[in-house]
């Protein structure tokens, strides 16, 4: 387990030099979204990473000790808000039950704005389950080195 400002995170360092580079380019008329926030140690990279105007959300069935005035928690299962989520997504990161990943991706996939990136923690399993959607084009592949295992794609402008 690594730390980022005392609070406790599965990234490793180059993981959050890689989200902080993602979250500084997302556009104020967007959102970053987290599912799967444990303790908040990538929600205070995003915090900390996008523009005052962009609102940082999180999303965990299980509560977090995390908290901060810019970021909005919702205790739920990721599948029980997509419905109800309103605000466009510039950043979806993907960070929660490798085995539902898939799924809600799928989901959320359309939430995402075009040129919208979605960041997958432990992406190899991720990038080999999914392959390249229709859609979307892969900004990073998960194996591309080995301190990291983000998998990173873009969805294509429509």
């Amino acid at each position: 387990m690594n730390q980022y400002h005392g609070i406790e995170t599965l990234q490793t360092e180059e993981d959050i030099v890689l989200l902080k580079k993602y979250a500084s380019q997302i556009s104020p008329l967007t959102c970053y979204l987290e599912l799967g926030v444990a303790q908040g140690g990538s929600a205070q990279v995003a915090v900390e990473s996008v523009r005052q105007m962009v609102p940082v959300f999180g999303v965990d069935s299980v509560a977090t000790t995390y908290a901060h005035p810019r970021f909005w928690f919702i205790q739920a299962k990721a599948e029980d808000v997509v419905g109800e989520f309103i605000y466009p997504i510039g950043l979806l990161f993907m960070d929660h039950d490798h085995n539902k990943i898939s799924q809600d991706f799928l989901q959320w996939q359309e939430k995402v704005v075009p040129q919208g990136v979605v960041i997958f923690h432990d992406g190899d399993c991720q990038e080999t389950a999914l392959g390249t959607p229709e859609g979307w084009e892969v900004v990073r592949h998960a194996d591309e080195t080995p301190n990291s295992s983000m998998y990173i794609i873009r969805k294509c402008p429509k």
